[in-house]
């Protein structure tokens, strides 16, 4: 039986690097629990949980500061970076924001905001698409 209280959402792509530096990842709202990967750990062997994993950012529900947090990850310009959003729910309501900044502050993702460099997979290959789930 599915219960549609209980279950976990897994976003994955690219971020496309327009220019060389420290990118901010922020999870806001985070409800009940969120993580965030980054490069090759998104792509395949991507791990997380209370015991811990390879994940760049954790959120969790309910109140501030558990409920927000940054990372800030080196990109390459030119480059595209896996990334891996895994969100968390048990009961209730559920939510997560992700605001992505450029190095010269920049707001390049937020909620209700697209953005070009957010892609499922590159037009010239060298971003190949995910597996299909299962088989990650």
């Amino acid at each position: 039986m599915y219960s549609d209280n209980y279950f976990y959402l897994s976003h994955k792509g690219y971020f496309f690097a327009q220019v060389t530096g420290y990118y901010n990842f922020t999870i806001k709202d985070a409800d009940d629990i969120a993580y965030v990967w980054m490069g090759d750990a998104a792509y395949s062997g991507w791990t997380g949980g209370p015991s811990g994993g390879n994940y760049v950012a954790k959120a969790r529900c309910c109140w501030p500061p558990e409920n927000t947090n940054t990372t800030t990850y080196w990109m390459e310009a030119e480059t595209y970076v896996p990334f891996r959003i895994v969100l968390g729910q048990q009961d209730g309501s559920t939510s997560v924001g992700l605001t992505i900044t450029a190095p010269d502050g920049t707001v390049i993702l937020q909620t209700g905001k697209e953005s070009d460099y957010v892609v499922q997979y590159s037009c010239d290959g060298t971003a190949p698409p995910f597996p299909d789930w299962g088989y990650e």
